[in-house]
């Protein structure tokens, strides 16, 4: 399955979009990882910002979020959450898809999470002076991608 991907979504799809971030079922598999994100970083919230939502962490004003749209852009199926931390470094903070296309959900062969990893690396290849990607969820917590 192919995925919209895009800086902005619609007002509509608040809901979802806080399901996804604050009550989505297969949070409990990573909480260790989320909440360590959320201690060195912050909580995200949600705000309306030019008729466009918006993920926010309170104090730090260059975070940014990918949306995942269904092929026909009405359903939102996931987001990615990041922030370029240094010169050398862009920091994954959250990644977050719903039920159906998790690796366990009815559409796994979508394989929508590494598709928003692999996003993000596409991004940080033609940023100038970026050499890794952290990953705040894995086993140790932090999982270091080089470029």
């Amino acid at each position: 399955m192919e995925f919209h991907f895009t800086s902005r979504l619609q007002p509509t799809m608040r809901d979802k979009l806080e399901n996804i971030l604050f009550f989505n079922s297969l949070q409990k598999n990573y909480i260790e990882s989320i909440s360590h994100s959320i201690q060195l970083f912050g909580e995200p919230k949600v705000e309306l910002s030019d008729n466009s939502l918006r993920v926010l962490i309170d104090g730090i004003p260059d975070i940014q979020t990918i949306f995942a749209l269904t092929p026909d852009k009405n359903t939102l199926a996931g987001i990615i959450i990041y922030l370029r931390t240094d010169q050398n470094n862009i920091a994954i903070l959250h990644i977050g898809v719903t039920n159906e296309f998790s690796s366990l959900g009815t559409y796994a062969d979508s394989m929508l999470a590494p598709k928003l990893i692999q996003n993000i690396i596409r991004a940080a290849k033609t940023i100038k002076g970026i050499t890794t990607i952290t990953l705040m969820y894995g086993r140790n917590k932090l999982t270091k991608i080089k470029l």
